[in-house]
């Protein structure tokens, strides 16, 4: 304190006992202007003697000279600047001059640590000009996230303000998450706008989920991230179905996802059905949906799609309960239905399939490979091919002793049209 600009000694035992007497109350804490100024601390504008006096009594300092006070206040002042504009660059032994720890207050912060402090600084947050607790309630804070134990408050804390309809717990159950590492306020940020997003699109049937909110929010698929453009679509989709509602609720959300990974390959049953919002009417069978579901010539990839072909399998059931089928060209495509010479229906076609679901064939009923024998049977008739499962498979009655070649040789000769099944 001699050796500093402090008040001249020279001659003056009672300046040096003023000097002393500052020091007294550095120890205590109890500092003020008139102290610093006879010890030699250089003043900075801004800094607030409770600031100071706060450092110098928090039990993880320990302050007894000029340099240190100096230190104190040189480290403050960077605390306020860095707050001011938004930009902090405390350094560890900035944090560690302050008195500011772990939350335990046993150890000194982690290096790994310092960038996430500096930045929840910079948010608008909580102003921490002259406030070592609240640096102190941030470290806490981000020391604290993996717990999950969000609140309003320590998200406050952090800058992040939860907007109306987020729930808090839900934020906590995807930091938790084993596929998401949140480790700063802006991951927190993240996750809190990820979840808005998630309640917007539930409420308005209009989801747009990108990777990059399946991400944050730790959905996954078999583990691995989502990044498939269609079945991201299939999600969002789904989300606007009246399925399960994914408000505030990543578990539902995941379990979104596996159903629609079940539908894709082909192994849905009514509770993947269910959860992605398509509407199963009564005598539809998961095992007729699966099998169109695999066909090679069908592709079913949204919860529309999927609707389609549970439509077209109730429409099929229905017409062969009712003997009035009326599957069209669009029906036939979405069961996977497809013309043995790849040239597409005609509609002389379509009405003799028709004719032969009505007639005592095949039962087409939950029976979609049934209906394709039924095609691949009419189309070897027609071609004067027929054998005599043809004959059965499209309800044509063959007495005994009646040859199925004679029956083909009708059929080939110029002078006969034969399509249907009544003809034949």
């Amino acid at each position: 304190a001699i050796n500093a600009n402090g008040l001249d000694v020279t001659n003056s035992p009672e300046n040096l006992q003023t000097i002393v007497d500052s020091l007294n109350d550095v120890r205590d804490g109890q500092v003020d202007n008139t102290d610093l100024t006879n010890i030699g601390v250089n003043p900075v504008d801004g800094v607030s003697l409770k600031a100071i006096n706060d450092a110098i009594k928090d039990a993880d300092t320990n302050v007894d000279d000029t340099s240190e006070v100096q230190a104190i206040v040189d480290a403050i002042a960077k605390l306020n600047a860095g707050e001011a504009n938004n930009t902090s660059d405390l350094t560890l032994e900035d944090l560690a001059t302050l008195g500011l720890t772990e939350p335990d207050g046993k150890e000194a912060i982690d290096a790994d640590k310092l960038a996430d402090i500096n930045a929840a600084i910079n948010r608008d947050g909580t102003d921490v000009t002259n406030r070592l607790a609240f640096v102190q309630d941030i470290i806490d804070v981000l020391y604290g996230l993996e717990s999950g134990m969000l609140t309003p408050e320590k998200l406050a804390t952090l800058g992040v303000e939860l907007p109306e309809g987020v729930d808090i717990d839900a934020l906590n159950e995807v930091i938790l998450d084993t596929d998401t590492s949140i480790t700063n306020a802006d991951d927190v940020q993240k996750v809190v706008d990820a979840l808005d997003k998630l309640n917007d699109g539930e409420r308005d049937d209009n989801s747009s989920l990108t990777a990059e909110d399946l991400a944050t929010l730790g959905i996954t698929l078999e583990g691995e991230a989502i990044t498939d453009a269609e079945l991201i679509q299939a999600i969002n989709d789904a989300i606007d179905a009246e399925g399960l509602d994914v408000t505030n609720s990543v578990g539902n959300l995941q379990d979104l996802v596996n159903s629609i990974a079940d539908v894709i390959e082909g192994e849905g049953d009514k509770e993947d059905f269910d959860n992605v919002g398509v509407v199963v009417p009564d005598g539809v069978s998961e095992e007729a949906i699966n099998y169109v579901i695999n066909d090679p010539d069908t592709d079913v990839k949204t919860p529309s799609d999927l609707q389609d072909v549970i439509n077209a399998i109730d429409k099929m059931n229905k017409g062969e309960a009712g003997d009035n089928s009326s599957l069209t060209a669009e029906d036939l495509a979405t069961l996977g239905v497809t013309d043995p010479d790849g040239e597409g229906f005609t509609e002389a076609e379509i009405a003799a399939i028709n004719e032969a679901i009505d007639a005592e064939g095949i039962d087409a009923t939950n029976n979609p490979a049934g209906l394709q024998d039924i095609v691949d049977s009419l189309d070897n008739i027609e071609k004067g091919e027929a054998s005599d499962r043809d004959l059965i498979n499209v309800g044509v009655e063959k007495p005994a002793g009646v040859e199925v070649a004679a029956i083909n040789a009708v059929i080939k000769d110029a002078d006969t049209d034969v399509d249907d099944t009544s003809e034949v």
